[in-house]
């Protein structure tokens, strides 16, 4: 038997405390650690130096921050905004202790390659739009949003998975349709210039409540809804 909407939100608000204790960290980590730890114009408050950022610029910025350097600045980025965003998956009823590391291995194998198509992008509209970087970012989200292929990511993030779904396959399939649903805002976020950080914590707040708020409520994938008597 599927879970009510009751016993849904409260299988969400169970694993909250500790995924909303481990977003503040990262929030703390890229509001007061910028320096010596994070890619300068991607996150922190020094993202306006993208704004003046040129191709020699560039060149010098990745002689100075070695790849182990990007991926720490981009995976302190998903530390803050992504927790609260598995409080669905991690609340299903079949969850248990030994499912959660190989979920959230599942997720980050997605995840954390997307850094760099997602920097590439954010880097190249900069280039070819300069200071307005962030308006044609912000009108692809805005059209992102409102795509069949978008609510469909969007539905498979609040499913949870049908009998013998295993946890590494579950976390692997909720990184994709959490990365379908998220790519568009945080590219915009990521080319907010100045306004990078207060752009991270309003679309956190989007996905959050989109995620968490009312919906359609949780159903096994691949099971169809029984149809009525006479059809």
């Amino acid at each position: 038997m599927d879970p009510t909407r009751e016993e849904c939100a409260v299988q969400k608000g169970r694993p909250v405390l500790l995924l909303s204790g481990l977003s503040l960290a990262g929030w703390t980590l890229l509001v007061f650690g910028e320096r010596g730890l994070f890619l300068p114009g991607l996150c922190g408050p020094g993202a306006g130096v993208l704004l003046d950022w040129d191709w020699q610029r560039l060149e010098w910025l990745l002689l100075l921050n070695p790849p182990g350097g990007l991926a720490l600045s981009w995976s302190v980025m998903l530390l803050a905004m992504m927790p609260l965003l598995l409080a669905v998956p991690l609340g299903r009823p079949a969850a248990g202790p030994g499912d959660v590391v190989p979920f959230v291995a599942g997720y980050l194998a997605v995840w954390l390659p997307a850094g760099v198509p997602l920097t590439v992008a954010a880097l190249a509209l900069h280039a070819a739009a300069g200071t307005w970087a962030v308006v044609p970012a912000l009108v692809l989200a805005l059209c992102w949003q409102g795509t069949p292929a978008r609510r469909a990511c969007l539905e498979r993030c609040r499913c949870r998975p049908g009998a013998g779904a295993g946890a590494l396959r579950l976390g692997l399939a909720t990184g994709a349709a959490c990365l379908g649903t998220c790519w568009a805002l945080m590219l915009a976020a990521m080319v907010a210039g100045p306004f990078h950080l207060p752009a991270m914590a309003l679309f956190t707040l989007v996905l959050t409540v989109e995620r968490l708020g009312p919906g359609p409520g949780l159903r096994v994938p691949g099971r169809r809804k029984p149809r009525s008597a006479g059809h």
